[in-house]
């Protein structure tokens, strides 16, 4: 195992079996540069492959930082989907494993020894973790730094597919814009904006980055946050640049 990672015992708050996780330490993270929609490029390690949980049990997935907090009813539907191992469905045979789990074990399959990531395993666990997020009905903002991820991983690999997750990151953070109330230290308003914004520029929206990079700006200037509001004019100068170009090819 590579001496920037370590195991954690956990116990499962869904099956309750307990099981080993794999986590980077601290002093092994070295950031080497970071975009602007906050994607963080590191110098050895990435943490972000690590930052998901999995039960090598039931295969319940969840960003560490919430992974013990399950409340009752997300208990019940989380045990509905994480211990039925074997297929419901009658046309296939009846020791088939549930489609759920087909994927779960598929991603145990792509670990390298003793729980160590890289991006291919790294996406497949992020996807778990949408599916998971889907079923308790987590917030928008918690699924949009799920598909985020994704996102990310995929822009190292120079992948295509960076942009459909980009996508529906700005999706999930514009339905939390709308109902969520940023008043858990998580994150706030402005950030939320911004980031609506820049997911749409990178994806091609330029008219609606420019708007949300406005909603942005007000926020930041109301809360006088000049460092932010700066950061926010030199992208909507870059959208309009774009919007621009795109009008000039056209």
């Amino acid at each position: 195992m590579d001496d920037g990672l370590y195991k954690a015992a956990i116990v499962c708050p869904v099956c309750e079996n307990k099981f080993t996780t794999t986590r980077v330490r601290i002093l092994a993270v070295k950031v080497e540069s970071s975009d602007e929609d906050f994607c963080v490029h590191y110098e050895g390690l990435d943490p972000m492959l690590y930052e998901p949980w999995v039960c090598e049990y039931c295969g319940y997935t969840e960003f560490g930082i919430y992974f013990e907090k399950v409340n009752d009813n997300e208990k019940e539907v989380l045990k509905k989907l994480c211990l039925q191992k074997f297929t419901d469905d009658l046309t296939r045979e009846p020791f088939d494993l549930s489609e759920f789990h087909e994927k779960v074990y598929a991603y145990f399959d792509m670990l390298g020894e003793d729980g160590e990531r890289d991006y291919g395993s790294a996406i497949e666990v992020y996807k778990l973790l949408l599916w998971i997020q889907e079923v308790r009905n987590a917030p928008f903002s918690i699924r949009a730094k799920a598909a985020l991820r994704i996102g990310w991983i995929y822009r190292m690999l120079g992948g295509e597919q960076e942009i459909q997750y980009l996508a529906m990151a700005a999706e999930y953070f514009t339905q939390a814009f709308e109902v969520e109330a940023f008043d858990d230290g998580g994150m706030d308003s402005e950030t939320c904006a911004y980031m609506i914004g820049e997911l749409n520029r990178r994806t091609g929206n330029v008219v609606k980055a420019i708007e949300w990079y406005g909603k942005a700006l007000k926020i930041s200037q109301e809360n006088k946050n000049e460092k932010i509001s700066n950061m926010i004019r030199e992208q909507i100068l870059l959208a309009k640049k774009e919007k621009e170009l795109g009008k000039k090819s056209q």
